[in-house]
Order: structure tokens, then sequence, then C-alpha cells
């Protein structure tokens, strides 16, 4: 009973860590993706519209770099300037296992917005 009171406590433990890193991924992947951001536009105009193509090309790359494994489930780009990033990283669990549970599915989400100034 002990080891398994245990054994729960550190699953529980690294799942938290795990979820934390996923959390900063997905916002460092939100934050990245305002890079796309038509700089032509912005010369001509002062004005900001994101390419989604390039935003989620972008979001993809950065989750990726920040946490191996961490899939993009989704991102949209709102009113040309602001995007919304939802992230999911399947968890293997150790102790666990042993009663059935091989892993845990971790999502989070994140959203950045571009504003117009001179």
């Amino acid at each position: 009973m002990m080891l398994a009171l245990t054994g729960l406590i550190i699953d529980t433990g690294v799942l938290a860590y795990r979820y934390s890193m996923l959390c900063g991924a997905v916002d460092a992947a939100a934050w990245a993706a305002l890079d796309s951001y038509d700089r032509e536009i912005w010369k001509a105009k002062r004005k900001v519209q994101l390419n989604p193509e390039e935003a989620a090309w972008l979001a993809r790359q950065y989750l990726q770099k920040n946490m191996p494994g961490a899939a993009l489930t989704n991102i949209q780009v709102v009113d040309n300037r602001q995007v919304s990033v939802t992230g999911k990283y399947e968890s293997p669990t150790l102790f666990m296992k042993s009663f059935g549970v091989r892993s845990v599915r971790l999502q989070a989400g994140a959203a950045a917005k571009l504003t117009e100034s001179q």
C-alpha cells in the first residue's frame, strides 16, 4: 500500500512538472506565431495582418523546440492580429503502469495579441 501511494505521488509530481513545461511551450508557440505578420502591409499602412499558415508553422516549430513530443492541436488567428494556440503531450507514467495507466494526456492553451502602435 505504501509503495503504491509513493508511486502515485511521484507520478503526480512528474505530471505536474510536464504540464508546467507544456504550458510554457504552448505560450512560446503563441508568441512565436505573432511573428507571422505581413511586413509589407506594416511598412505601407502601419496595419498588422497575420498570415495564418506561417503562424501555424512558427507555432509548431517553437512548440517542438521547447517540448519535443508535444503536438499542436489547434491554432486560430482572430482579427488578423491575435492567435490562440492549443497543444497536447502524451506523458508516460512511471509507477501507475502497474495499475494499468500507461500514459496521461496533458493539454494546454495560450493566446497572444499584437497591437498597432507607431
